[in-house]
């Protein structure tokens, strides 16, 4: 009687490992990225966007075709940037309604009629 899990024919020991952990690294990965573009001026919401146009390409060219190990790293390495730049672009659309709430605070919104 049978009571494992099948693995895949192509599968590593390493590959297995990050596959089960995927997720929760580019999870951290986007996060720890989208506070550093918060909170420093080194990595900014363009240097996102531009490694997300670089990794999320690559994983579908090049990544899907390659061993166990590189197609969970292409995987993470895509997710993550594909995850910053939702982070990314949300906070465009918050700091455009902060923009909004303090210019109707000061009211600079409404053009002088004169």
């Amino acid at each position: 009687m049978s009571t494992g899990y099948a693995i895949d024919h192509d599968s590593s020991r390493t590959g297995r490992w990050l596959r089960q952990r995927r997720l929760r690294a580019a999870l951290w990965i986007a996060v720890i990225e989208a506070v550093l573009a918060a909170f420093t001026h080194d990595i900014s919401r363009v240097t996102i966007i531009v490694l997300a146009a670089i990794f999320v390409p690559i994983y579908f060219i090049w990544g899907r075709d390659q061993g166990d190990t590189i197609r969970q790293l292409s995987w993470i390495a895509a997710a993550s940037q594909a995850l910053a730049v939702v982070a990314a672009v949300l906070a465009i659309f918050v700091d455009r309604g902060d923009l909004r709430s303090r210019c109707a605070v000061l009211d600079l919104h409404r053009a002088p009629l004169d």
